[in-house]
Parts: C-alpha cells; structure tokens; sequence
C-alpha cells in the first residue's frame, strides 16, 4: 500500500495514503484504500468491500477502480478501435561506383510524411541488404510541408507527452498543444518541451517518433 508522511493540523507528521491523510479523502480515495486494505491483509478485495464499491457507484476491475457499468476498460477501447490504414512507402534509389561492399543508398517516405534518408545498400555474402545511415538523420514532412528535417534525437527532445484530468485541460493547453487525446477520465497531449514549463502539474512523459507522427496528423482535432 503506498504509505508515506505528511504534516497534520497538529504540526505533527502522520502517515498519508498517497499523499493525503484520512480528512483529506474524496469518496473515491475512500473506496480505493477500502480495496488495498483488504488486498494487503487478505490478498483479495472482499465481498462486504465489492458491495460498498457499488453502493457507491464503483467497480473493481483488473486492477483498477472504475466507475460502475464501465464496459472496457481504456486498453480494450485503444485495441478496438478502427484498424490503421495500410503503410504507403515510396523508395528511391541511388546507385554509385562500388565502394568496397557499398553499392549505393536508399530512401523511403512512410504514408506521405515521414523520411528516413541516406540507407546503406550493402552487398553480403548472401545478397543485397540495406544499412542504417551512419548519421541518424529524418526529414518530417507533415500536411504537405517540411516539419523538420535533422537528427532523429533532436527530433524527439522536442516534444514531451503531458497528460491530466479533464478539468486541466486549459485553452491556454489546446492553443500550445501539437495535438490532443480525450477520454473520458482525462487527456494526454503532444506539446513543445519548450512550453512545458507553464503547466507544472501535468504528468510529463518522453514522445517516441510513432507518438509525434500521431498527434501532429491530428493537428487541431479532439480524438478519442
């Protein structure tokens, strides 16, 4: 159970249930520590504690207090959602005068926007097989125009993945977002680290390449 201390009315520490102490609790607080009390004595969420969940309006599902007649849980809804649309790659090919076992290099544009230049072609003892470019270099280009070309870590350390409740999601957030994603419990968003720094109580995450081709194609659109 997480347990740590935190300063009463009485000047004096006492112990928290993250980060709250009992006069502090929400109903759902309540509910939740109902659960890791049995868990942590028992090993199991008991029938009395399950009943007083759906008293009051919760379920305890994988894991997880949710609230009651939730039909999914967000996994499910993220796995049952539209199938992608089939990858679109263009290739082109440059041929040079052999060097050594260096036949020549390769570039490929994945669906339109994404490019990875300057692949290796290589000859091997069992044929030809492409190489990574000795520079980890992209080129984004996202609704027709260049987005960014240079180096994938450069690429990357310019954006950060922030995610709160619902209730902070600001329009000064919408305005600096790159792009956002809703749901029902709260939103998680593809920003600028540069404009982070405004927005302190946000949980921050590192973007992947995937996340940021993402969210910049859903450029000023709401999407659960």
């Amino acid at each position: 159970m997480p347990r740590r201390y935190k300063q009463g009315a009485d000047g004096q520490p006492h112990p928290a249930f993250y980060g709250k102490l009992p006069e502090e609790f929400s109903k759902a607080d309540t509910m939740r520590f109902m659960v890791e009390t049995d868990l942590k004595l028992s090993g199991y969420v008991s029938a009395d504690t399950l009943a007083a969940l759906r008293a009051e309006g919760y379920d305890y599902k994988d894991g997880n207090l949710v609230p009651a007649g939730k039909e999914e849980t967000m996994q499910e809804k993220v796995a049952n959602t539209t199938p992608a649309a089939p990858l679109k790659l263009d290739v082109s090919v440059r041929v040079i005068e052999p060097v050594k076992n260096l036949m020549g290099f390769a570039s490929v544009k994945f669906n339109d926007c994404f490019v990875v230049e300057n692949l290796k072609i290589v000859q091997g003892s069992k044929g030809l097989f492409l190489g990574m470019p000795s520079q980890p270099y992209i080129t984004y280009i996202s609704y027709g125009e260049l987005y960014f070309t240079g180096s994938k870590d450069d690429f990357v350390d310019m954006f950060r993945i922030v995610k709160g409740g619902i209730e902070e999601l600001s329009d000064d957030l919408k305005n600096k977002a790159a792009g956002i994603r809703t749901f029902p419990t709260g939103f998680e968003a593809l920003m600028k680290t540069e404009d982070i720094s405004g927005f302190p109580n946000l949980t921050v995450d590192p973007a992947t390449i995937d996340e940021i081709v993402v969210f910049t194609s859903k450029k000023g659109d709401d999407y659960e």
